[in-house]
């Protein structure tokens, strides 16, 4: 989604856990909460009353002692459909009309029911003609409305939503040191960020969107070894798509510590020594205020990533 106001504020409400961070303007983390979301609100992801969650985050901020208003909210990856397409480099009114006819076909409803937002991300030339690679999202309206009545009846005014891809890629980006940014925006990359009910399988390509896979979790366990294959079937899709410069360099994993580490211990068997989790990509302390344990760290990443500024 496109950003364009700095906050201090960043909400992560997932499946099963709203996971806030409170920043001062040099970005260091001086509050952070992470609690599971009561039943009677919300189910499996699916808001069911807006206004009992909104009250139980404004419960929960007070507790904590976290105060603001303005803030930006990560939305969960299942209700966020991403494509990547390339146009010829035309004016933004005809932008518009050509992302409608190319996300539709992904869209299980009506397009007229979503919020469809896009970014130019690069331009390419290809026989001295110039081209945008751009970067289309979209979820449903009933969806974002949803989301926005929560934080308002949570008392917050929220400035930007964002999705995962972006919050998780800002991120490593931001905080990474100058060679590992470099790396970042060159390398192709297997993001793969773990949740109760649902999991998605991320591949960037020279740092750009190439495609994501949404898992959907069984009796609210996630099956480790089911997801190791899931992630090797979406890598070979990915080497068999690109004709050349097809290595994937990195597996980066973000999600709760304890399933995270035992996953990459199974992708590291399965495939190779280039498997990690994010914090171990930056120096993560310089982030807060007081020492912070790496298993309360691996939760907070898109809620982090959300409250940053897009990186040109």
């Amino acid at each position: 989604m496109v950003l364009k106001t700095k906050v201090s504020m960043g909400l992560d409400i997932d499946s099963n856990e709203i996971r806030i961070i409170n920043a001062d303007r040099n970005s260091i983390c001086k509050r952070w909460v992470i609690e599971s979301i009561p039943d009677s609100s919300s189910i499996r992801g699916r808001i069911i009353s807006e206004n009992l969650l909104g009250q139980y985050i404004k419960e929960i901020m007070n507790l904590h002692k976290i105060s603001g208003k303005r803030c930006a909210l990560c939305l969960p990856a299942h209700h966020v459909t991403t494509r990547m397409v390339t146009l010829p480099k035309m004016s933004k009114e005809l932008i518009k009309g050509n992302i409608y006819y190319d996300i539709r076909e992904y869209l299980p409803f009506d397009i007229e029911n979503y919020m469809v937002d896009y970014r130019i991300i690069n331009t390419l030339t290809v026989n001295e003609r110039e081209y945008w690679n751009i970067l289309i999202v979209a979820v449903l309206r009933e969806t974002v409305l949803s989301y926005v009545t929560v934080l308002k009846k949570a008392g917050l005014k929220p400035m930007y939503l964002d999705v995962p891809v972006n919050c998780l890629q800002k991120l490593l980006v931001k905080y990474s040191d100058g060679d590992r940014q470099n790396f970042l925006r060159e390398g192709n990359l297997c993001l793969i960020d773990l949740g109760l009910f649902y999991n998605e399988i991320i591949i960037l390509q020279k740092g750009l969107y190439f495609v994501n896979k949404i898992i959907i979790n069984n009796d609210d366990e996630i099956d480790l070894h089911q997801m190791k294959t899931e992630i090797l079937g979406v890598i070979k899709y990915f080497i068999s798509q690109i004709s050349e410069d097809n290595k994937l360099d990195q597996i980066i994993i973000f999600g709760k510590e304890k399933v995270s580490t035992t996953l990459q211990k199974l992708l590291i068997q399965a495939w190779s020594n280039n498997v990690s989790l994010w914090t171990d990509w930056i120096n993560y302390n310089y982030l807060f205020s007081d020492y912070m344990i790496s298993e309360e760290v691996m939760s907070l990443g898109k809620a982090i990533g959300s409250t940053i500024r897009r990186i040109s």
